[in-house]
């Protein structure tokens, strides 16, 4: 879901239906901005863990959480 979530916010897709991307996040999807903006973090740090080789990756955001303050990514 952070994924999808990260290129609807970065292509502005919600702007059709939506004015802000904080409108889609709590009308589309049912969360707080600050709960997709977790989940994007949390699935940029998948992405990179994988794209280094890790086979063991985070399921979930809270397990992904604590590494993002390592990630060189904003």
């Amino acid at each position: 879901m952070g994924a999808i979530a990260q290129v609807v916010k970065e292509l502005k897709i919600y702007q059709g239906k939506f004015k802000t991307f904080k409108d889609f996040c709590e009308k589309a999807l049912d969360r707080s901005r600050s709960y997709i903006e977790r989940l994007i973090k949390a699935s940029k740090i998948v992405i990179e863990l994988a794209q280094m080789g890790f086979s063991k990756l985070p399921v979930n955001e809270a397990q992904a959480r604590p590494l993002t303050k390592y990630q060189g990514m904003n």
